[in-house]
């Protein structure tokens, strides 16, 4: 997973919630928006990312995507739906996930670690992918911890015109989810038309 420089003598987590000083936090409605137009560009590329809207209450919309991935240790099929979700104390996207067996069982956290990240360490683990209860949901689900998402994606110079795009883009493969490069193109191409 990316890394923003960190201090080390910071607590567990090294979180610090949303600073308006970097270009890369997003307001609910912003995030809504841009939601909107990642979707848009999922239809047009024929995927099948939805939107999920529990009520008209903010913030309980999210982005969902399902895939079966193999696991490469004994070629098991596992079903992972991922979820794009708003984060109100980081203002910035944050990706919950599920992973279940063929049978219907839930991957347990042990089990998510070795098929989704192998080879990290369980220092790095406890601190990137954990369990959360989702914040629309209220269930547990896999979660990429969001403490330096504002800042990683910060770091990529020109801002981004849709920043849902770009943090799935960076975020995704650590969890085996991919997007086609013709989500990076179609927006390019749209600035084009614009300009």
């Amino acid at each position: 997973m990316p890394r923003a420089r960190t201090n080390r003598n910071r607590s567990f987590c090294r979180c610090v919630p949303a600073q308006h000083n970097m270009n890369a936090t997003l307001t609910w409605p912003e995030f809504l928006s841009q939601a909107k137009q990642f979707l848009d560009i999922s239809q047009q590329l024929n995927d099948s990312w939805q939107l999920y809207k529990k009520d008209d209450e903010e913030p309980n919309s999210f982005l969902k995507y399902t895939q079966k991935i193999k696991c490469k240790a004994n070629d098991e099929l596992i079903n992972v739906e991922y979820h794009i979700v708003y984060s109100v104390s980081y203002q910035v996207p944050m990706l919950y996930f599920q992973a279940h067996r063929s049978d219907g069982r839930l991957l347990d956290l042990e089990a998510t670690w070795s098929v989704f990240m192998p080879d990290a360490s369980r220092t790095d683990l406890y601190e990137m992918l954990t369990q959360m209860e989702h914040p629309v949901l209220f269930r547990p689900f896999m979660a990429l911890h969001p403490c330096r998402t504002c800042e990683i994606l910060a770091q990529f110079g020109k801002q981004s015109r849709n920043l849902v795009l770009t943090f799935i883009s960076i975020y995704g493969p650590y969890v085996k989810l991919s997007l086609a490069n013709a989500y990076g193109l179609y927006i390019e191409e749209n600035e084009r038309s614009i300009d």
